[in-house]
């Protein structure tokens, strides 16, 4: 099976589509299927990355392009990220044609909150299926299958954006997690460090533009730590806030260190007693493993997660305006262990971390 990815990282849309792009990419490896990247070389890009992970990629051209297109000048079919391309839709899908024309794929799988029905619609010339992963439920589809791994969210949501004939998987059981997500859970549910041992950690997105971190390591600059508390700090090697943070992360009064880019996440979470982070993709994987969390929301697209999160007792929210208060949420977490073993619980009720799998089996069935 050939299976060809179009999405894409910028300074504007971060890594998180890149990323479980890559994880169901593996996963189809794995199964046997040949996997390639389309992706534009804009500024803040993952192509490196993906070829790290040892898929070929087809690069794209951004032009001049440096920073966010305005809204206005290229957005011209009305839904709310349409801008994030650069250019129109058309113009991108005639570029994917034509790279794909010679050896067309058997699917197509699209995770770009700037491309909708018109791109799809384009490529399916080719006799390929589509699967579409999406987060907003706001602009028309054209795919056979879409998946919207939000908690929370319905099929009815998708009802009137798709096909008839799609079939739509929503729901947090549809969660794209690693497979090291899996192997941990179990480790993570169970306490993680010795007793009166405390990690910290903090992860707000591999671009994390707004400089959310920083926002975060003013409030733990005026916590009075337990004796034995660490703090970590997860960035990507192109995040502009990078050096700023690792300033910041020197001053704190307890060990704490900036971990850049790591491959091994997952084992950092199953180590952690909470985790302060964005209501992202990564969201799910605190969930996954059980891992009691404050979370930020960093983007529009972020407000369903959060809600539902705290809605469901598996999270709880932070205001970033409001530096004291994150103090006394971030401390009277790390004091009370009920509350922390509770909502550890409810969150790993909501993700098993067996999505992937269960989005496989439903290509297979196409």
């Amino acid at each position: 099976m050939k299976v060809v990815f179009r999405t894409d990282a910028a300074d504007w849309i971060g890594t998180g589509h890149v990323m479980r792009c890559i994880t169901l990419a593996r996963a189809l490896r794995d199964e046997g299927a040949t996997c390639t990247f389309i992706c534009r070389a804009y500024p803040g890009n993952q192509i490196q990355r993906i070829r790290e992970q040892g898929f070929g990629v087809h690069t794209l051209s951004a032009s001049n392009l440096k920073t966010l297109p305005d809204s206005d000048s290229s957005s011209q079919d009305g839904h709310e990220h349409a801008h994030w391309l650069g250019g129109p839709e058309s113009d991108d899908a005639n570029q994917c044609r034509a790279l794909l024309n010679s050896d067309p794929p058997d699917w197509i799988i699209v995770d770009h909150y700037a491309l909708s029905a018109e791109w799809e619609r384009a490529l399916n010339g080719l006799g390929n299926k589509t699967l579409v992963i999406d987060d907003l439920a706001d602009r028309q589809h054209q795919c056979d299958i879409l998946v919207d791994q939000t908690y929370g969210r319905k099929q009815t949501d998708y009802q009137t954006l798709t096909p008839e004939h799609c079939r739509i998987l929503t729901g947090s059981e549809y969660a794209l997690l690693r497979p090291e997500f899996v192997v941990l859970r179990d480790h993570s549910r169970r306490s993680p460090n010795p007793p009166g041992t405390f990690q910290v950690l903090v992860s707000m997105g591999g671009v994390d533009q707004s400089n959310a971190t920083g926002q975060v390591l003013k409030a733990l600059s005026s916590i009075e730590w337990p004796r034995r508390t660490i703090v970590k700090v997860i960035m990507g090697s192109l995040a502009p806030w990078l050096s700023e943070v690792r300033e910041q992360v020197a001053d704190l009064a307890v060990h704490s260190e900036v971990i850049v880019d790591t491959p091994d996440m997952a084992h950092i979470m199953a180590k952690s007693t909470i985790a302060i982070g964005a209501a992202g993709s990564t969201a799910w994987e605190r969930c996954c493993l059980g891992l009691p969390s404050l979370i930020a929301v960093l983007a529009n697209n972020q407000e369903l997660v959060s809600k539902q999160l705290t809605e469901a007792g598996a999270a709880e929210k932070l205001d970033l305006e409001d530096t004291e208060s994150m103090a006394v949420q971030i401390s009277g977490m790390l004091h009370d262990e009920p509350k922390r073993l509770q909502m550890g619980k409810r969150a790993a009720n909501l993700v098993d971390g067996l999505g992937v799998s269960r989005i496989i089996e439903s290509m297979r069935g196409l």
